[in-house]
């Protein structure tokens, strides 16, 4: 549903817009934590009352005001509750009047909004903390220790070694990593396994990894953010879109994913087919300086098309996602697998290595994919489409104290409900 838009003129002659603000919001046993976007405004004011709050502020040229007054579902206490701006956004911590009590919404009434495209009743709330409700909360514990203050709720283990080692979507991520990325070697390796004689069908392997990838990412991504690759899990460390510790797990298990999945399908073939289990070598006449830099090459093109494609700050998004990742490989493969037999997937190359014991030029197929990823993840971040945040931000993300936006890249489960911004 389009927002309405309503203007007026204030007495100081200045228009008062009714802002279709785009918002984000956590339930707490003790507060109700509220983020609005406010990127390129200025003059923002934050105003709390006993069973509402007013949000403002201007933009543009020709001194628009927006205004946004929420009527709340419960009673606030104003002197207890605080915002902080940040450099797109407005953070507000509303302290309870009566705390332990559950809000099920943000509003007083269950009907819409004008200016809101979701209603209040899809979200989670702080009875649910044994889910991937503690994972979204982390972001409002940094921001409330940030803030200070005595009169604001004692926050346990904001770190995030704390919160997610506790809490199963955590490892439901890491193992959806792990069953991703079995599924997408053993099938790819399936593949790619030699049952005729004469040259390889470069076709029906890049299709196979290609749609592998496409199908896999579909199921898993909103579980885990469905890397299934661990220089796509480098490329969003490197980005500061995910901690240290958990690109730590995601890399651990997409290597034993990968093991499983080829000796699954080593158990699975006759001997006299296996072959080196469609090991990546370097094809005749391929240096190791040509070998690296076409890993580095076709794995960069992969991670600035994964970051692309699932960019939540993306407009109009069409089509999927998935599928645009799995051609991405199917094109890389296309070229790759003239010249390396397309990594691209240091788990991908690790796994066959293992197995046949055959590690010969093997560290090409980690340094080329791990720099193109980290290429990628530059390239995108800092020169396509840079994200705007500050260096203690990105620290703090990579040490886990504070969950990025969009950890996952990725179309994830248990984001918050996110109200769109229509356009003034």
């Amino acid at each position: 549903m389009l927002a309405q838009l309503h203007v007026t003129h204030s007495p100081s002659g200045l228009f008062v817009c009714r802002h279709p603000a785009a918002a984000k919001w956590y339930d707490r046993r003790d507060s109700v934590f509220v983020e609005f976007c406010v990127e390129d405004s200025k003059d923002v004011q934050v105003h709390f009352d006993k069973s509402k709050f007013d949000f403002s502020c201007f933009s543009g040229t020709d001194n628009i005001k927006h205004q946004n007054t929420v009527d709340l579902f419960g009673e606030i206490d104003p002197k207890g509750s605080k915002h902080r701006r940040t450099d797109r956004s407005i953070l507000c911590c509303l302290r309870k009047a009566e705390t332990g009590k559950s809000w099920p919404r943000l509003t007083k009434d269950k009907t819409k909004c004008n200016w809101l495209s979701v209603d209040f009743n899809n979200w989670k709330n702080w009875e649910d903390d044994s889910d991937e409700d503690l994972s979204s909360f982390d972001k409002f514990s940094e921001m409330m220790n940030s803030m200070g203050g005595d009169d604001l709720p004692d926050l346990d283990g904001a770190d995030e070694e704390v919160q997610i080692t506790r809490s199963m979507s955590f490892w439901r991520a890491v193992f959806a990593e792990f069953y991703g990325t079995m599924f997408f070697v053993f099938f790819g390796l399936g593949a790619a396994l030699r049952w005729t004689t004469g040259p390889h069908n470069v076709l029906h392997v890049a299709f196979c990894f290609g749609l592998a990838a496409a199908t896999l990412i579909q199921s898993i991504g909103h579980i885990s953010g469905g890397h299934i690759n661990p220089a796509v899990t480098f490329a969003y460390l490197i980005g500061s879109q995910m901690s240290l510790f958990r690109a730590f797990f995601y890399i651990i298990a997409q290597c034993l994913g990968a093991l499983a999945g080829a000796a699954v399908l080593y158990g699975v073939t006759p001997n006299n087919m296996r072959g080196n289990l469609a090991l990546n070598t370097l094809q005749p006449g391929i240096s190791l300086g040509m070998a690296t830099t076409m890993e580095v090459f076709l794995t960069l093109q992969l991670v600035v098309c994964i970051f692309a494609v699932t960019d939540e700050r993306r407009n109009g998004r069409l089509g999927s996602a998935a599928l645009a990742i799995g051609f991405s490989v199917l094109m890389g493969h296309l070229l790759g697998m003239y010249y390396t037999g397309a990594g691209m997937n240091p788990a991908r190359s690790f796994a066959p290595a293992v197995l046949v014991r055959n590690f010969v030029n093997h560290w090409v197929y980690w340094v080329g994919p791990m720099i193109g990823g980290a290429m990628g993840a530059l390239l995108y971040d800092f020169m396509l489409f840079p994200r705007m945040r500050g260096l203690s931000e990105r620290l703090a993300t990579l040490k886990g104290t504070r969950p990025p936006e969009a950890e996952g890249q990725q179309e994830t489960r248990g984001e918050p409900i996110e109200l769109k911004t229509q356009a003034l």
